[in-house]
């Protein structure tokens, strides 16, 4: 973050090297780097460096901020292999490949790969450490146990953080379909006026998809889970299944269904028989 340049070589390296390759909508422009730094990138390596801080001063128990940092990491990188994917496919001929593309590019993937693995490891080993907050009710042979669910404002919270967390991730990709769709004379940056509506927004609900499905998929959470320290379970309390979490991502894509978890148990809950309840540390 804090090394200036504006050195193509430089630049490159510090791409080639870094974990994240984030980047931000601004009107119509993708808006990642100034001055030779991304700023967005940036400010995911300071609260990195915080949660480092934190889980050291605090006996390991404070891990929120390495959490998402590490989650953010982990879905950046799979993304990268779809750009690599996209790259690729609207290349001509395989003749325009020079040898030191071909050794970057090889590089670069390599580099990811370890980015996704470390990150895996981080994310499978930190999470080992929540379990599920059970409560009881009642008394005697009455006694119920159940899992106490995620707070309102908790619920009001996951929807917003996911979104912009989706866009830093997905905004370049989104940005380089959208310069391939309309072809090198219109805006080099990012046009949307550019593309039909039906386009844009079918991209978009895309990689929105793609992004429930990975993290609720693989790890039971999104980071803005992490950060409200809450899991996605099913009726039995454990991780749900493949097939729910697919329920419950396609069940997000009706028109405000986000308000519906005003109610007593919103839609995405209701149809895939799930619920996001509030995890603690283990003793």
């Amino acid at each position: 973050m804090f090394f200036l340049s504006h050195n193509m070589n430089v630049l490159i390296i510090k791409q080639l090297f870094s974990p994240l390759a984030l980047g931000w909508v601004s009107g119509q422009h993708l808006i990642s780097s100034m001055n030779g730094i991304n700023y967005i990138n940036g400010f995911f390596d300071v609260l990195l460096l915080l949660g480092v801080l934190l889980y050291a001063t605090n006996q390991h128990k404070e891990t929120r901020l390495i959490r998402l940092v590490m989650a953010v990491i982990f879905l950046c990188n799979i993304a990268g292999y779809f750009y690599s994917a996209v790259v690729l496919l609207s290349i001509p001929s395989f003749k325009l490949f020079t040898a030191k593309r071909l050794l970057y590019d090889s590089i670069g993937w390599i580099i990811q790969f370890c980015w996704i693995y470390i990150s895996y490891k981080i994310l499978r080993y930190l999470n080992s450490e929540m379990e599920l907050q059970a409560e009881f009710y009642g008394e005697g042979d009455a006694k119920i146990l159940y899992f106490k669910s995620a707070s309102l404002w908790q619920r009001f919270l996951h929807p917003v953080v996911d979104t912009i967390i989706a866009i830093m991730i997905f905004a370049p990709l989104i940005s380089l379909i959208i310069q391939l769709k309309t072809g090198p004379q219109t805006n080099p940056f990012f046009d949307t006026r550019s593309v039909s509506e039906s386009f844009f927004f079918g991209t978009v609900i895309f990689f929105r998809v793609i992004y429930y499905l990975i993290y609720e998929g693989v790890f039971g959470i999104t980071p803005a889970k992490l950060l409200t320290e809450t899991t996605v379970i099913n009726d039995d309390g454990n991780k749900p299944a493949l097939k729910d979490i697919v329920v419950r991502t396609l069940t997000r894509l009706i028109p405000f269904e986000a308000f519906t978890f005003f109610t007593s148990r919103g839609l995405h809950d209701k149809f895939s028989n799930t619920t996001v309840a509030i995890t603690k540390r283990k003793l």
